[in-house]
């Protein structure tokens, strides 16, 4: 079945609510910057969210930029830059944009206008019915605004902040919760990830949401191996080549470094390609009954993909599978005796 999930790139995601628009789909001013499945709800016209944001002027440059996941309600005002007079002069009054002859009047360079910057709202905001938003603010991560606030500050993240002038009344979570949403940063997730996170984020438990959150966040670490390649020799290679092995051996080699008790299972031990392409392990000097040095050599057909394995786990499948082999036993027999070690009584050595 084909995954129903809203589109991000259709103004309205929900054929049954008009009155919910996704907004970046019907800006057109390219100052105003809004991300995925933000939404601005208004019964008298959702599309036309743009109208909300006033004093806008284009030689003033500023710019809206609203994060993703972010909740608007209806009657938003985004007040820009274009509407901060000056104050350092005797009168705050604009003669020079009046026309007639007030237009000769000094006009301020932009540089003399009290400019506040770009106006930023971070992700997954919720901001009220009737908020109006000054110019340069920024509105962290997760907060909310409430109804009718007048927001002239700046906002942190995860804090409830309401009334004019807006003011911050609490935090949403205690510190520890806020700082592990901030690393988690959901909302940059591909849509699967969040989706996946979708139970725990729409979670009530606040105890049990940071507890996994701390899980998700620092996994416990697990002891790896170093992966070794084996670098596997030719038998018919020239010497000089890249595939030639210098060890005096019958054939060309490589002879693996020992590890902890691998002189009880065979003196050395080797892994060629073969004529016919195939790979073979060759242990020379392997046990036999009652002894376990003097055995003779042992060679047995690997596997290809074993090369890739680590060290420890390569050289424990194919010291079994040779084993197996010289003695008639299978590897379940091995399995039932806890492997080598304890089969040939090395378990205490």
């Amino acid at each position: 079945m084909a995954n129903q999930r809203p589109n991000p790139n259709e103004a309205f995601p929900n054929p049954k609510i008009l009155s919910l628009c996704y907004i970046k789909n019907v800006v057109k001013n390219p100052r105003i910057i809004i991300g995925d499945y933000t939404y601005y709800d208004d019964v008298d016209g959702a599309d036309q969210f743009e109208k909300h944001v006033t004093h806008f002027y284009d030689f003033i440059g500023d710019k809206l930029i609203i994060g993703k996941f972010c909740s608007i309600a209806k009657g938003v005002e985004f007040v820009m830059n274009g509407a901060n007079h000056r104050m350092d002069c005797a009168t705050t009054y604009p003669f020079y944009i009046m026309g007639g002859d007030w237009g000769s009047a000094i006009a301020p360079v932009k540089d003399e206008l009290p400019l506040k910057g770009d106006t930023i709202i971070g992700n997954d905001v919720w901001i009220g019915q009737n908020v109006t938003v000054m110019p340069g603010v920024h509105i962290g991560d997760g907060a909310i605004i409430g109804t009718n606030s007048v927001v002239a500050k700046d906002i942190p993240p995860y804090a409830i902040a309401v009334g004019n002038p807006c003011r911050v009344v609490r935090k949403r979570f205690d510190d520890e919760l806020i700082e592990l949403l901030l690393k988690l940063r959901w909302w940059d997730k591909s849509i699967e990830e969040i989706e996946s996170l979708l139970p725990l984020l729409s979670c009530g438990d606040l105890e049990k949401v940071k507890a996994e959150l701390k899980s998700i966040m620092n996994p416990p670490k697990i002891e790896t191996h170093k992966v070794v390649k084996f670098m596997v020799y030719d038998r018919m290679a020239r010497k000089g080549s890249s595939a030639y092995s210098p060890k005096s051996h019958s054939a060309p080699h490589f002879e693996g470094h020992y590890v902890e008790g691998m002189e009880e299972w065979a003196s050395h031990y080797c892994f060629n390609k073969k004529e016919d392409g195939s790979y073979e392990a060759e242990l020379d000097e392997a046990w036999d009954e009652g002894s376990h040095y003097g055995g003779g050599t042992i060679n047995v057909a690997i596997p290809k993909e074993w090369l890739d394995l680590t060290y420890d786990e390569f050289l424990e499948r194919v010291i079994t599978l040779a084993a197996a082999e010289h003695y008639g036993f299978t590897t379940d027999d091995l399995k039932e005796k806890n492997g080598l070690k304890e089969f040939f009584g090395f378990e205490n050595k």
